[in-house]
């Protein structure tokens, strides 16, 4: 294949005359615009909350702990990324001059798969180290993680080459990625030789061993996890290049899936049903879209998913824990965490989903119709308040592990789904893209421990500094609750809740800016 791939800026030269150096220009485009869209930055605060949360476990559990933090994010950088990198690219007309470049579509995926393998490599390492000094076999420890690395962005640009939108593409990562968690059962106790079938399988052996989780690999089992994540390297490369060629190079050449305009919309089009009014108009044609696109089904079977994994699996893990640490005391906070994921799940979809009305100046018309501008963020943000709320009522009684009476439930879904407007703005306000959206949404996902941790271990007052995260107040009232807390004070942090959120979104609302 030699058609080629140019970068979006000088940066990255055109004039290249060898491959090799065009690959290294695409490489050092790659990581300086991986910088700059934030992904180091919002990487360096979560592993800083990854060590303050693994060093606060009881030295006996940190191996399984880091293994478990590592393998269930540093490992997943790549396949996150690599789909809002591509799309990005796609829309933004960088894949046009794919024909005219010196630098091929292999080496373009080289360099993204080279240039997201540093970054899980870092962080994990980061992670590793703070925990465990270099008392860890690091051979074991690098195979693991540049192997399974490689292996998941591979597999996002086999995900992502069939799809033009960043939420379809979200959608289907639960699909590709739930299978790979399987292998975390081993950490509980569960196995099973199908297990074996699992890449994540291989990277767990090798890190669980690397760390001191697991006894050290019988050397059947370690060729078997270098060469299994070696041979589905190698399959997922082939298959990452043909959908490449197939679905975005050939969808370039013949003027399909082109990025390289973006015209405005005919606005129009949405409100033909002026009888339905300007709100009622750009309803109807969410919902067209929606049932054509299978991300609102993703949306609300997801907290559904979350609820009954909570249910099922958080007793096993309890026992498994119980002989040197009793999480019963905790399933409140674990209960309020579940209980979130609707607002999140949902602020999440809608905060992308404006990105995308901006990179398609979508937004730069409406603003301009009938609709006007407080319409549009109105309707935006009462249909999110919505979705999550009924959403949050039904997870609630999925979830069980505490007991909280319905008044307590209503109130705290009511309050809570106002944190899914915040999570919509705060990703479409200071992400520029989708790309920056992406990285911006694991940074706000992260917020939700701030107050769960300092929930658990920092006291009262103290602990009322966490209110600066608006979700801290329905947390504090599934908590206190659970525990028996006096309805005035309930009432209270329900009021507190309410006028934070307001505030958040008043601030986010003043300043929301329609173009990209």
């Amino acid at each position: 294949m030699n058609r080629a791939v140019p970068t979006a800026d000088s940066e990255c030269s055109h004039q290249q005359s060898s491959e090799p150096g065009a690959l290294v220009s695409m490489l050092w485009w790659d990581l300086k615009l991986q910088i700059r869209y934030g992904f180091y930055t919002v990487y360096a605060v979560m592993v800083a909350l990854y060590v303050i949360g693994v060093l606060s476990l009881p030295a006996s559990a940190r191996a399984t702990a880091v293994t478990l933090v590592i393998l269930s994010d540093p490992v997943f950088i790549g396949f996150l990324f690599t789909g809002a990198l591509v799309l990005f690219e796609k829309r933004d007309g960088v894949l046009d001059a794919l024909v005219v470049s010196p630098l091929s579509s292999r080496a373009y995926l080289a360099s993204k798969t080279l240039s997201l393998t540093l970054l899980g490599v870092l962080t994990s390492f980061v992670i590793a180290v703070s925990v465990h000094g270099l008392q860890f076999d690091i051979g074991l420890y690098l195979f693991g993680v540049v192997l399974s690395c490689m292996l998941f962005v591979l597999i996002g640009i086999v995900a992502v080459a069939r799809f033009n939108t960043i939420n379809a593409y979200m959608m289907a990562a639960v699909v590709y990625l739930l299978p790979t968690a399987l292998p975390l059962l081993e950490l509980i106790g569960i196995t099973h030789p199908v297990l074996y079938l699992i890449p994540t399988e291989a990277t767990l052996l090798l890190l669980g061993s690397a760390f001191g989780a697991f006894d050290p690999l019988p050397m059947w089992e370690l060729a078997y996890a270098v060469g299994y994540l070696l041979l589905w390297i190698g399959g997922t490369a082939v298959l990452a290049d043909r959908a490449f060629e197939r679905h975005i190079v050939q969808g370039v050449t013949t003027g399909e899936n082109s990025g390289s305009t973006v015209s405005v919309p005919d606005i129009t089009q949405i409100f033909e049903g002026r009888r339905f009014g300007a709100v009622g108009s750009l309803a109807l044609s969410d919902l067209r879209n929606w049932l054509r696109d299978p991300l609102l089904t993703y949306i609300l079977i997801l907290p559904f998913f979350y609820a009954l994994l909570a249910r099922f699996v958080i007793p096993v893990i309890t026992a498994w824990l119980a002989p040197g640490f009793d999480l019963v005391p905790y399933y409140p906070m674990v209960f309020g965490l579940f209980f979130s994921m609707p607002s999140f799940t949902v602020g999440m979809a809608i905060g992308l989903l404006i990105l995308e009305e901006k990179e398609e100046n979508i937004l730069a018309g409406l603003w301009t119709t009938p609709l006007t501008s407080r319409g549009y963020l109105a309707y935006r943000g009462i249909s999110v308040v919505l979705i999550s709320f009924i959403s949050t009522v039904l997870v609630a009684p999925l979830i069980g592990l505490v007991n909280l009476s319905a008044q307590v439930v209503l109130l705290t879904a009511a309050v809570g789904s106002l944190w899914a407007i915040c999570v919509a703005f705060i990703i479409s306000s200071f992400a520029a893209n989708t790309v920056e959206g992406i990285a911006v949404s694991k940074f706000v996902a992260f917020s939700l421990m701030i107050p769960l941790f300092a929930i658990a271990i920092v006291p009262e007052p103290l602990q009322f500094l966490a209110g600066t995260v608006p979700i801290y107040w329905p947390l504090k009232v599934i908590v206190d609750g659970a525990v028996g807390a006096s309805s005035v004070t309930m009432l209270g942090y329900i009021a507190i809740g309410i006028v934070t959120h307001a505030l958040y979104i008043g601030i986010f609302v003043r300043h929301f800016d329609p173009s990209v």
